[in-house]
Order: C-alpha cells, then structure tokens, then sequence
C-alpha cells in the first residue's frame, strides 16, 4: 500500500472495487449515499448495513474523492473515561467495539492491508475515534461513518407461577419466548416486574468477558459493550463489562445468599438525621460489607420510635438504658448496603466522624430528625431560642455542623461551651427560619418542640425502596472466547437480570450523540450513519428516530430504511422477524 504523493490517493489494488448490491433495497441505499452528504441508514439485523457503508467508502478512497475514512460508535460516556482493565493504548481498549467494522473490512481486504492502514490511528488513512472523543474536530476530506450482548447459555431470571427464583437459558427463551415473562427493574418505583419480551436480537459473534462474582462459580460471559448496573454513590448506574472492576459492586436479585438489601440514596438525608441524633450505624460481621441502623429513645417517645421503625422497616426492641438502668425502648433496621462515599463522610473506623462532605446529604428532612432526637427550644412569648445538643461531637465537628447551616440553609448559629463539652445555639430569627423549614416535618408527638400548631405531612418522608434487590462484588474479570452473544428487549423496561445480576440492553446513540456527530462534518466530507432503531435501549428518545423525524426536509441528508427482505446475513433472521413483527401487530405497539 503506498499513499500519492501528488494526490493524496491510497493504492488499494486488492480491494474489491466492484461492490455489487443484492437487492434492489441495497441499490437504493448506495444510490442516495452517493447523492447525499449526510445519510441516516436504518434497518433490521442482517440487512448489510455496516457493510455497504464501508465497501463504499474504502471505493471512494481508492479513488481519491477522500483522504480518509474515520469510524466512531458510542462506545464511552464520555471523554477520559476509563476503559476498565483492558491492557494497551487508547486503540487496543476500543477494538473490542469496532468488531462490526473490522469484520466488514477484513471482508473488503486482506487483513496485513487492514492493520497497515490502521496501524498509526492519528495519521492513518483509515482512523478509529470514540465517540466522545469527537467533540471539538472537524474533519475535512473525509469520509465518517457511525455504526451502532449475553451468550446462549446465560441464565435469565423468568416468572415461575409468579415466583422469581427460577432461572432459564438464554437458548431456551430464544427457541420459545412467548412461554417466558422476565424479571425487571422499575427504576421509578423500585420494585421488580415481569414483563414480555418485545424483541431478541443476535448480534452474531462477538469477542466476550467473563465475569464472575464471588460466591459464584458460573461466569456471566457477555459483549464487551453490554451494560451491568453498578451501586455507586447510593444509586444505580449502568458500565459497559469492559469498564467494570473488582472494586465495582454489581446490583443483583436477592436469593439468600446475602439479605442485606440496597439503599438508595434518596434515603441518605433521613440515615444522616439519626446519625447526628440518637441513631448509630453498626457494621455487620457478614463478608459482604453491610450495616445496619439502630436507635433508641426514652419510652414516652415510643410513638415516635415506631414512626422510624416502620418508615425504614425495621424490627423493635426492648432495652435498658446503659445511663440510667430505665426501660427505653428502640428498632434495628435489615442489613443494608451503603456506599462507601457516604459512610465516610459520617464514620470512620467504625464510629461516628464527621467531614464537611456530609453536607451533599443534609437536607430538611435531616435537620427535622436532629432536632427531634437531640434539639430543645427555650419558648418565651411564642418565640423559641433552639440548641442542638451536640455534646457527642468533638470542636471541629461542631465547626462543620455550623458551617453547615450557614452555607446551605443560611441559619446562623453560635458554638457553645459547656463543661468541657460543645453544642450548638441559634438566636430568635435563626430559631424561626430553622422552624419554618421543619414544621411540617416534625412528628405530632414531637410538635412540643414547636412554639405553634404544625400539620404533619407524612408524605415527606417517603424514599425510593430496593426491597428485593442486594450487590455482589466481582471477584474476577477474564477474557472469554468468541462466541455468538444475544440481547433481550423487555417491554417498558430496558434491562433484565441474568445469572441474577440486573444488566441493561446494548447502547445505541442519544439525540444528543446524534448531533454532535452531524456538527463535526468539514470541507469536502460525507457522514454515513447506521442503526437498528428496534434496538435501542437508551434513556429516553433514540438518537437515529429523532434524526429520521427532525431532518426530513433539509436538502443533502438522505434517508434509508432496508425491510426484513433485504437481509442477506442469514435466512433464519428474516422468520425471526416476522415472528416478532407479528406479536407486536396482535398485542398493539411497544410502549416506548
């Protein structure tokens, strides 16, 4: 291969000039390719998009109508985001996700002439750039194209005449789907659902990870792309497999195994009420790092206590006081596990140690529950003078708690010393700001705290529940071998739980992504995009429908959708979709 020095054309007599379409669909895709300066290709799996995008820019390069063909995917959140434990350069960590070109180009050209012209990726004449990687380029002369899972054996959780503790094949689901309702996550309400299978999809041989969890001996072998949901500052996020690590802690079903249930962290600020009050959090001696929340009050304030006890479902006992000898009365919570960041922001080494970073976490709700468990008011004519009795708490930490109240709710308060110990004392118009913040969140049997009538609301303390769902941390991550690997999409949900860990469907392109792709074009350029929109999982609108809507009229953007009858992958793909066409028509359209 030897690059002009005069015109700049890349000598590839290897390649296959000649690239013939096999149905008229094809021909009609390659003809307003060619017309258009942007083109949005839509189409079933097997329909030879990919292909026909890259046969026809390696023959615009030979002839010398570009000087290079750049391939993006949305292959990384975004720019500078790790790409987990894969060894080598930025090229070596994205291979893995470009098997869709490769596989097209090593069909186009011998593979030495393939790693020649992909050898230098900044200089070559055939460049691979992540998507994220794009934003502030613009390319000129170029061609640009963007082209959009589970292996067989892999166990997903299925209802069992409602149960959710069976698990099948993803070979048996494939072979009768309509038998089977998967276990999901409604991420708005928390709670587990069963759900039909709108659409499965081979996404053909793909290189794959195994990733096994401790505690268990069977691997989940899935794409390098495919989506784990992470526990990670108190709440659910979604990692490509290549970008997991042994420090991530996979979200899974409960099973026994391990009881200690998720928090999310819209419960953080109500944890973080009791910690500063009369509630502790104690480490369990469990394996799996988990805690448990326990609080104690005197027994007059037992309606109190059950308030607690019942908003964080937790158990009832019955103590003695370790001051006094008197009777008081408490709750423990379940086990729970919570993220690191948080805890350490409020304990350390197992006792309570507060930094200035609990403040991500205070809210009314918190400052309602200190006040309740360790403040008192002094009320002269209706007006109140407040402490916070901060006694357990060393100078600094007093320091933070008064920053604190300034800085975030603009309460103004003073550090008092008292015997060797410290709290905390607001003046008449702190005091009323402080109330009025928190009045509707004091319980009835606290409101002789309050120098007026409140009305309790209830409501306010309501928080997001994984009652069903727990982690499991990874105990090691391998390559696997190259395998064929599938994907489910579930009806209204985008994610199911296989081998009992909550995975999410394949990436595809945002509108946002969208956007930022069609901005990058230059002088002299064409951009080919390609996609199944049938495939999309992304939160929200899919990238390549909002374009085939928003662009119809813009003269040089051109549109193709290829049906079912141009597949040419394999013949068996086409009965798959219409089987799945079919079901869809009978039961009404996919909500999406």
């Amino acid at each position: 291969m030897a690059r002009s020095k005069k015109t700049g054309q890349v000598d590839l007599s290897d390649f296959k000039s000649t690239i013939t379409a096999k149905n008229d669909e094809q021909k009609e895709m390659m003809r307003i390719i060619s017309k258009n300066t942007i083109t949005f290709v839509k189409g079933s799996p097997g329909t030879g998009k990919t292909f026909l995008a890259v046969a026809y820019a390696l023959q615009q390069l030979s002839r010398g109508k570009f000087e290079k063909i750049v391939f993006t995917r949305p292959v990384i959140e975004a720019a500078g985001e790790r790409l987990g434990f894969l060894p080598g350069d930025m090229f070596d960590k994205i291979d893995p996700y470009m098997i869709p070109i490769f596989d097209s180009l090593f069909q186009l050209l011998p593979a030495e002439v393939v790693k020649k012209m992909t050898k230098n990726n900044n200089e070559s004449s055939i460049r691979i750039l992540p998507l994220a990687f794009m934003r502030g380029v613009t390319f000129k002369n170029s061609i640009i194209i963007c082209d959009e899972c589970l292996t067989e054996d892999t166990k997903i959780s299925v209802s069992n005449n409602g149960s959710i503790s069976h698990r099948t094949s993803m070979k048996s689901i494939i072979q009768n789907p309509s038998k089977y309702q998967i276990i999901s996550l409604n991420k708005n309400t928390g709670q587990l659902e069963l759900k039909s299978i709108s659409h499965i999809f081979c996404a053909g041989k793909r290189k794959t990870l195994k990733i096994t969890v401790k505690g268990r001996k069977i691997p989940i072998i899935s794409s390098f792309n495919h989506p784990f949901a992470v526990f990670e500052n108190g709440e659910i996020v979604w990692k490509k497999a290549s970008n997991l690590s042994t420090q991530d802690l996979l979200i899974r079903i409960k099973d026994g195994s391990n009881n200690s249930s998720v928090l999310h962290r819209s419960a953080y600020d109500i944890i973080l009420g009791c910690i500063l009050g009369d509630g502790c959090l104690t480490r369990n001696r469990s394996k799996q790092e988990s805690y448990r929340l326990s609080k104690n009050h005197g027994i007059s304030q037992y309606d109190y206590m059950l308030f607690f006890k019942n908003l964080l479902d937790g158990i009832e006992r019955k103590v003695k006081s370790g001051y006094t000898d008197k009777a008081i009365c408490g709750f423990q919570t379940k086990s729970y596990s919570i993220d690191n960041v948080f805890l350490s922001s409020a304990y350390r080494n197992n006792k309570k140690h507060l930094t200035s970073r609990i403040a991500d976490y205070m809210t009314e709700r918190t400052l309602a529950i200190w006040y309740m468990d360790d403040g008192s008011a002094n009320i002269k004519n209706g007006k109140a003078s407040i402490r916070f009795h901060t006694e357990s708490f060393t100078k600094v930490e007093n320091k933070i708690l008064r920053d604190i109240l300034y800085d975030k709710f603009k309460i103004g308060c003073h550090i008092d010393e008292y015997r060797g110990y410290y709290r905390l004392r607001l003046k008449h118009k702190d005091s009323e700001k402080l109330l009025s913040l928190i009045s509707n969140l004091i319980y009835p049997s606290m409101s002789y705290k309050l120098p007026f009538d409140n009305q309790f609301n209830q409501d306010l303390y309501t928080y997001t529940k994984y009652d069903n769902l727990t982690v499991s941390e990874i105990d090691k991550i391998e390559r696997g071998e190259i395998k064929d690997v599938f994907n489910l999409e579930v009806v209204d949900n985008n994610n199911f739980f296989a081998n009992n860990i909550l995975v999410h469907n394949c990436q595809n392109s945002t509108p946002e992504q969208i956007r930022m792709i069609l901005t990058r074009i230059g002088e002299k350029s064409k951009i080919i995009l390609c996609g199944d929109v049938k495939q999309s999982d992304v939160e929200g609108r899919n990238g390549l429908v909002d374009a085939f809507e928003l662009l119809q009229e813009l003269d040089q953007v051109g549109f193709v959708t290829l049906t079912k009858s141009a597949i040419v992958r394999h013949p068996i793909i086409e009965k798959i979709e219409d089987k799945y066409e079919h079901r869809i028509i009978s039961k009404g359209p996919t909500r999406r």
